[in-house]
């Protein structure tokens, strides 16, 4: 197993993907956090909004996000979540 850590925020491609792996419709959801900084996005919909947010303010997400871009599998801001995957690809090695 290869881990990469990136503490960039996703960009816009990244975030269209991993919301795939959420099997979630709404940006805001997925992605923002209760930080007053992701409040400026009514509904937030739309995923280059997220991510040019994000880019800016790095406090509007959730963290941490951790993705298996191989597996098809993602955790956005639940430590728990991150847990589960983590144990998942090294039992699967």
């Amino acid at each position: 197993m290869e881990l990469d850590v990136v503490e960039n925020a996703p960009n816009a491609d990244q975030l269209k993907t991993i919301m795939g792996y959420l099997k979630s419709t709404n940006p805001a959801m997925a992605f923002l956090s209760a930080h007053p900084a992701a409040q400026v996005i009514q509904g937030g919909q739309d995923l280059k909004q997220v991510a040019e947010l994000a880019q800016s303010n790095a406090n509007a997400l959730k963290w941490p996000v951790v993705v298996d871009w191989e597996g098809g599998r993602a955790s956005v801001g639940d430590v728990e979540g991150v847990r589960r995957l983590l144990d998942e690809l090294s039992s699967s090695e």
